[in-house]
């Protein structure tokens, strides 16, 4: 391995072990005021550098010291980016937090139901049981929610619960 290499294998190496010390803005080299305009300009430059495909040749122990530092940096500009997102991380800066909570993030895109289920026919039979419970006939929901289990081979957590739900409605309605 020629010095140059060396060299540069080593200060990705001490950049990955700082790395979780650092808050996005650091590790973009930015100032907190940093435009919209210096963050992109910042991410691009860290990608030039730490982009994975340019290390198809490396072996695997620094390969993933380069993914993990190009992950960290699309976290930090997916935070920095975007302006709701840029607030709440800087909310939590003040706090001591150096990472955006994902969890929120997660909050924000959470699945629709019926986007769980994996075949075409369950989602069929779950839209004509949620519009037949919509309208009061459970025996009809309860019987096309069932149909809908069935196609995801009997078991699916959601499926089990609203099923579960409507025998429920059925028995007391009886």
């Amino acid at each position: 391995m020629n010095e140059e290499l060396l060299k540069f294998r080593q200060q990705v190496i001490a950049f990955r072990q700082t790395l979780d010390r650092l808050n996005y803005y650091e590790a973009l080299g930015l100032s907190q005021d940093a435009s919209n305009q210096e963050i992109k300009e910042a991410f691009y430059r860290a990608v030039s550098y730490y982009h994975p495909d340019y290390y198809t040749s490396a072996d695997a122990e620094f390969k993933k010291q380069i993914y993990y530092i190009f992950k960290r940096m699309n976290e930090a500009y997916r935070a920095l980016a975007q302006p709701d997102d840029r607030k709440r991380y800087d909310k939590g800066l003040k706090k001591g937090k150096l990472r955006l909570e994902t969890q929120n993030r997660l909050q924000k895109r959470k699945k629709k139901a019926i986007d769980t289920l994996k075949t075409s026919g369950s989602k069929e039979f779950y839209k004509s049981a949620m519009k037949a419970n919509k309208s009061g006939d459970f025996k009809k929901a309860k019987l096309n929610f069932e149909m809908a289990l069935n196609l995801e081979g009997g078991r699916h957590k959601m499926l089990e619960k609203r099923l579960n739900d409507l025998k429920k409605k059925v028995k007391n309605k009886s």
